[in-house]
């Protein structure tokens, strides 16, 4: 009897150890640096869209979709303080800017939430956030939800913000299949306006894969868009100095800096398409100079990142491009 009962424990340990291992989460630090852009291409074929495949480890096959005849749109991510509107957001940090009907987002990005606190668009001018719509929590991950107030400077009453994720697993595109994918319902709430989106994330580096507006056949049009681009930017920062890496790589990047403010920090490795291949937690570090090495004889040809990235603020410290032969 012991023994089906150990063997009964070690099953359920072993169930319990491989769901957490499985599970896909989105954390804050994980965001695209400052220069990375994608490109999203309307949906022509809305059929297609089936916004009832929800659940863990599920797959969303839409590589039949085709694209529309309106225009692609580019999202860049820039730094806040480069843009006109800075002065007004003086909390943000993090911006995407929209192209080619030009519109700026910005958020304040933090561990633990990611706040809209300003937006200007060509149709309606500037608009400030006094308080933040909380658009995503971190960890995001399948069953995360959250509801948020939110009033700005063009709404006098405000509104709700209702995040939920209904699903966690594989979207197939037409130019790429993505295997640590999110899907986040949300529902904005303003007056009269019920506005519902479905949003892709991609796990690995909070990219919006694919975007969805079911709309209402009166006041909301229906909208959607994929991912058929993406480049990973550059991102500087002063903290980090004399970084050294050996390029092309072999088997094995080498790699050395200092940095200023001794802490414990995330080694990240990316492709060209923005899929993280490899990730690792350094420990406290005791001295400003510091040396790492890691094995890439698995990768295939190609370009990839490496980021080094702050645990205690999630901001990208450095981010370096490479060449593996």
């Amino acid at each position: 009897m012991k023994r089906k009962l150990h063997l009964l424990i070690a099953a359920i340990l072993i169930v319990l150890h491989t769901n957490l291992q499985s599970q896909i989460v989105l954390n804050s630090n994980e965001f695209l640096p400052v220069g990375s852009s994608y490109v999203l291409t309307p949906i022509q074929n809305f059929t297609l869209v089936d916004t009832t495949i929800q659940g863990p480890n599920v797959v969303w096959n839409f590589a039949s979709f085709q694209a529309g005849t309106t225009s692609n749109m580019t999202i860049t991510i820039v730094n806040p303080s480069q843009t006109t509107y800075s002065s007004s957001v003086p909390n943000s940090n993090y911006c995407y800017v929209e192209t080619p009907t030009l519109a700026y987002r910005y958020y304040t990005k933090t561990a633990t939430t990611y706040d809209r606190v300003g937006s200007w668009m060509q149709s309606g001018g500037l608009k400030t956030w006094s308080d933040p719509q909380t658009e995503l929590i971190f960890p995001f991950a399948y069953g995360s939800e959250n509801m948020d107030t939110w009033i700005n400077s063009a709404s006098s009453f405000g509104g709700t913000y209702e995040l939920k994720c209904v699903g966690a697993g594989k979207l197939i595109l037409p130019n790429q299949t993505y295997n640590n994918v999110l899907l986040a319902r949300v529902r904005v709430k303003e007056a009269f306006l019920n506005i519902v989106s479905y949003q892709w994330y991609h796990a690995d580096n909070g990219a919006i894969l694919m975007y969805y507006i079911p709309g209402d056949g009166m006041f909301v049009a229906r909208q959607g868009f994929f991912l058929t681009s993406l480049t990973v930017g550059i991102n500087e920062n002063e903290e980090i100095k004399d970084f050294v890496f050996n390029n092309p790589v072999m088997d094995e990047l080498q790699l050395k800096f200092k940095h200023n403010t001794p802490q414990k920090i995330k080694y990240s490795i990316v492709n060209s398409l923005g899929v993280e291949v490899y990730s690792q937690m350094s420990d406290d570090v005791a001295d400003e100079s510091v040396t790492a090495k890691f094995y890439t004889g698995n990768l295939s040809r190609g370009i990839y990142f490496l980021s080094v990235v702050s645990m205690e603020t999630g901001t990208v410290l450095k981010t370096a491009k490479f060449i593996k032969q």
